[in-house]
């Protein structure tokens, strides 16, 4: 990189966080676990590759590459964030939230250990550019935040139950009957459904980012084919409205109560800077589709969604979304309709009010109580 290039890039990072006179106050990250192995639930009877090909890590666990692409996504946000963040980390200052799985508590430690590398006040060994940073997690059956609203809210299992059969998802199986017919010939199982196809699609996709060969019958369907499952899962997720709202829409019922509090000087702790969740696919992509940011995709491993809070004039304040689809790319932003790319905070209110719980207990029409497990 010549001076000319640097100079430029460096422009770039400092004109990414401030515009015009608005200043950084607070960041939430949303991202996707690195790339891993296949999960035991999704191999096929035909796949040459068993247990033993996935040694030291086992089904379902980051692998190299994985382990690299989120410890590179936490270097990133260091670089972004320098000046925000400062030089010495506190306790305070950030909250790490993932998924009970191994995997995203794994990532969630990985991109902390590139956000927040030892000062030199900090190093407590020589040899280790590396200092400890907890990760919060709730237990899978009692996550009501992170994990798919289907496991917990009744409302959405109804309309997603109603998708599965809706004449959308019927046409696509019946366009992909050949294909799902050669694909069950050659993996020894019944291909039925869209999840069949985005399973198979996981695996195949896993054991090729590890350099494994697939069988030669594979080329047929992955990826071309196969992905389009995988975005039609992502589509059959949030089919209507309501599933949008019930799903992403819950997480940004969070994340706007973290900013409305941050923006008032109410959020405790008040040194506090960041908030990052580490989780899947789908939180991603949730995340996105419940404010209709992007167009229907499947996430990359290590995929970001960064939302910041700005201070505009005075105690005004806006929200600017970004989106880093994966290591190699550049980080594009997202406009919400009819708003501008920092949009004030009241303005993202009014817009995104019909698109986000109010109630979620009741929306969800739960004798449980959801609305208590925000925090």
């Amino acid at each position: 990189m010549n001076t000319i290039q640097y100079l430029i890039f460096l422009y770039n990072v400092v004109n990414s966080l401030q515009t015009g006179s608005s200043t950084l106050e607070f960041v939430h990250i949303i991202f996707r676990h690195g790339a891993r192995t296949p999960e035991i639930k999704d191999t096929y009877p035909t796949d040459p590759y068993k247990a033993d090909a996935f040694l030291p890590m086992g089904y379902g666990e980051l692998t190299k590459l994985g382990k690299r692409q989120e410890y590179e996504l936490g270097k990133m946000l260091r670089q972004r964030y320098n000046e925000f963040l400062g030089k010495l980390f506190y306790p305070e200052m950030a909250l790490a939230r993932s998924t009970d799985y191994s995997r995203t508590k794994m990532s969630a430690l990985l991109v902390l250990a590139g956000l927040f590398p030892p000062s030199e006040s900090e190093i407590w060994n020589e040899q280790l550019p590396w200092q400890p940073i907890p990760v919060a997690y709730e237990k899978f059956n009692e996550d009501t935040l992170l994990v798919r609203a289907h496991h917990f809210c009744p409302k959405y299992v109804q309309q997603y139950n109603e998708a599965q059969n809706s004449t959308e998802v019927q046409t696509f199986l019946r366009n992909h009957k050949d294909s799902m017919e050669y694909i069950s010939n050659h993996t020894g199982m019944k291909m039925e459904t869209i999840y069949d196809g985005f399973f198979l699609y996981q695996t195949l996709l896993a054991e090729d980012k590890m350099n494994l060969t697939l069988p030669e019958w594979t080329k047929k369907v992955y990826p071309e084919i196969l992905s389009k499952f995988a975005l039609e899962r992502c589509i059959l997720e949030n089919f209507t409205p309501d599933m949008k709202k019930l799903q992403g829409g819950r997480i940004w019922q969070q994340i706007l109560k973290n900013m409305i509090s941050k923006s008032k000087n109410e959020l405790q702790p008040e040194r506090r800077k960041i908030i990052l969740y580490s989780g899947h696919d789908y939180v991603v992509y949730n995340t996105l589709v419940a404010l209709n940011l992007t167009e229907p995709h499947f996430p990359e491993y290590s995929a970001a969604v960064i939302i910041e809070l700005h201070r505009i004039e005075g105690n005004e304040y806006g929200i600017k979304i970004l989106y880093s689809r994966s290591r190699e790319s550049e980080i594009e932003v997202l406009k919400l309709k009819n708003c501008k790319e920092i949009c004030p905070l009241k303005d993202f209110l009014t817009l995104t009010k019909p698109l986000i719980p109010g109630n979620y207990t009741a929306e969800c029409e739960s004798n449980i109580d959801l609305d208590s497990r925000l925090r």
